[in-house]
């Protein structure tokens, strides 16, 4: 952990089970991730990004990470290949990236480096978004009437597995932004604690609201269930993450 940053290092072994790995890669960041807004991902990826590689850019396009590494990091003499990837899910937080020449492989190293705290001065001219799906008028039926009018035939058309698969997402997408459209929204965080739930949430605005009305008696007893909550909400976030190690 790197200052509230998931950081992980990836090696890709088989890049013939690419297809079966993609799932794999998203359900493993999903778990890991556990809420945590910023990650950092560094590896050898065997994936060679000087040529399109469509379904992978659309797996990580979608989990939101941006890619750091542009030149080569594999020169031989008969190939030049990209292997060798940043991957970030906060590219504001990042200062610089490259290649490092010196390495002990026949593989450039990468690295970034990596802003831990924004400037104090600026810090109050800054503001917290996130990027959202709206489903406040979403409604199931038009949305499901509206796929079914989509011809993925070109799906079938591509010649390349990869090539199917962002065709895919390319008509899928397009249909889910007209019913639930990607907002922005200012928030006094990017992400809420993963204890915090509706419950507590609820109970708190109960509390709050109690306070400002000035009934004393009934805030105190309010403030207390919520303060069991919450000490009952992280002690079972924490034996679990203990118990799945």
């Amino acid at each position: 952990m790197l200052s509230g940053t998931l950081t992980g290092w990836i090696y890709l072994q088989n890049p013939a089970a690419l297809y079966t790995w993609y799932d794999d890669f998203v359900t493993l960041v999903d778990k890991a991730s556990n809420g945590r807004p910023n990650i950092l991902l560094l590896g050898d990826f065997n994936i060679n990004l000087l040529v399109p590689q469509r379904a992978w850019e659309s797996t990580f396009t979608i989990l939101g990470f941006k890619q750091l590494i542009k030149d080569p990091t594999r020169v031989t003499e008969t190939s030049t290949t990209l292997l060798d990837h940043i991957y970030v899910s906060e590219k504001s937080r990042v200062l610089s990236a490259c290649n490092l020449k010196v390495a002990i492989s026949d593989h450039d190293g990468v690295c970034c480096s990596w802003a831990l705290r924004a400037d104090k001065s600026n810090r109050k001219n800054q503001h917290t978004t996130i990027l959202f799906r709206s489903f406040k008028h979403f409604n199931k039926d038009a949305f499901l009437a509206d796929l079914s009018t989509i011809d993925f035939q070109s799906v079938y058309n591509c010649a390349n597995p990869d090539d199917s698969l962002a065709e895919w997402y390319r008509l899928f997408l397009g249909v889910l932004d007209q019913h639930a459209p990607l907002r922005e929204r200012r928030v006094k965080q990017a992400q809420l604690p993963p204890w915090l739930t509706k419950e507590i949430r609820d109970a708190m605005a109960l509390r709050d609201e109690l306070k400002q009305n000035k009934n004393f008696v009934t805030f105190r007893a309010q403030r207390n269930r919520v303060q069991y909550l919450v000490r009952e909400a992280k002690k079972n976030l924490f034996k679990k993450m203990i118990e799945n190690k």
